[in-house]
């Protein structure tokens, strides 16, 4: 049994006053391995961009709250953590576990400077490399694919296919940019790369194919990833075996894929009982 204490940035928790699902699975996994688990939503604390509280009031009370759990070990998602607690607890072993793309953790200088006290948990095996490109060393980097919390039951089916997501949305700087012939036919030939190989490597892929950076033609890494987003055109193909799609940002669709918006349910689906219910 160990104190495990797990940090993680979910904004959506303060608006619909639950643990969201994905959270909630893991803490109540941890807790019937036989460990004790205090969770932090740095969303109630922090800004968006940075692991430092401004109140010092706010940061002394979530340390000393901390403090008085004694941790064994962090595990914090996409390193998202309040300072405060990484400096205090310099020798607790500190689990970073993605939850998204490296680009998108937070304070990424901080652990550059403070690497070795990490070990990464990396949800996609072609991760390892981009880790070690970063400065992990390949013995702090670990493979451990996603699991569930949620178990059958024997209930009747509402939905015969049910998808819950989100549906991107995407910057818009690949608009213009697809308007030149030539850079149509490039960027065509990275969207048959991905589709018949299912590489992933987005930016080396654009070096091959441009012979220069995104910088170069003023593009980001979003702008190219909406390339290789076909979410909402593979659900578009089981319209008619039932489908039934929820989740957010998906009258985005409107514009371009009218009928599937038609398989939306505005269901509440957040925390783990709700997710199980409509799955």
């Amino acid at each position: 049994m160990a104190n495990i204490l797990v940090s993680y940035f979910k904004i959506q928790e303060k608006t619909t006053n639950t643990m969201l699902s994905y959270f909630e699975g893991f803490v109540d996994e941890l807790k019937a391995q036989g460990n004790n688990v205090l969770v932090i939503n740095t969303s109630y604390y922090t800004t968006w961009d940075s692991n430092r509280i401004s109140s010092k009031k706010v940061n002394d009370s979530v340390l000393e709250k901390c403090k008085e759990f004694s941790p064994d070990i962090i595990i914090t998602f996409n390193h998202r953590i309040p300072k405060c607690i990484l400096d205090y607890f310099r020798d607790i072993i500190t689990i970073i576990w993605d939850g998204d793309h490296l680009r998108y953790f937070c304070d990424l200088q901080y652990i550059r400077d403070n690497i070795k006290r990490y070990i990464m948990v990396t949800i996609v095996k072609e991760w390892v490399d981009l880790y070690q490109e970063f400065g992990f060393d390949r013995g702090q980097i670990l493979f451990l694919p996603n699991a569930t919390s949620i178990y059958s039951k024997k209930e009747t089916k509402i939905y015969p296919i049910s998808f819950l997501g989100l549906n991107h949305s995407f910057p818009k700087g690949l608009n213009s940019f697809l308007d030149q012939d030539r850079n149509r036919s490039a960027a065509n030939k990275m969207v048959i790369e991905y589709l018949t190989s299912y590489r992933f490597d987005i930016e080396n892929m654009f070096y091959e194919n441009f012979g220069s950076s995104l910088d170069n033609f003023n593009l980001s890494v979003d702008d190219i990833y909406s390339l290789f987003y076909f979410r909402a055109l593979i659900l578009a193909n089981l319209l008619d075996l039932g489908l039934v799609i929820s989740g957010m940002q998906w009258k985005n669709v409107i514009s371009v894929l009218p009928e599937l918006y038609t398989a939306y349910k505005a269901r509440i689906c957040w925390n783990l009982d709700e997710v199980s219910n409509f799955y």
